[in-house]
């Protein structure tokens, strides 16, 4: 969990830097992208806890969980003209 934190935030802090860099203003709307960096440390840590205590099984229905819920609007969105 640590380590997913960690990542997390550093991912958090490059995503602003990198924001300001490109854009040369601080705007409110990108942090959400460092909110899902921040979530997706959590996550794999999570993930990776469950793989090391031998439960694949509720570790890949969660990976599936995700993949769905990300996958079928980007699909969605790529598919309607």
């Amino acid at each position: 969990m640590k380590y997913g934190i960690a990542f997390g935030f550093a991912g958090f802090v490059i995503t602003l830097a990198g924001m300001y860099y490109s854009t040369g203003m601080l705007d409110l709307r990108f942090p959400a992208v460092g909110a899902g960096l921040f979530g997706g440390g959590i996550l794999g840590s999570v993930l990776r806890r469950l793989y090391k205590k031998g439960e694949e099984r509720k570790a890949n229905f969660i990976f599936l969980a995700v993949i769905l819920t990300v996958g079928t609007p980007i699909i969605a969105e790529l598919t309607i003209a």
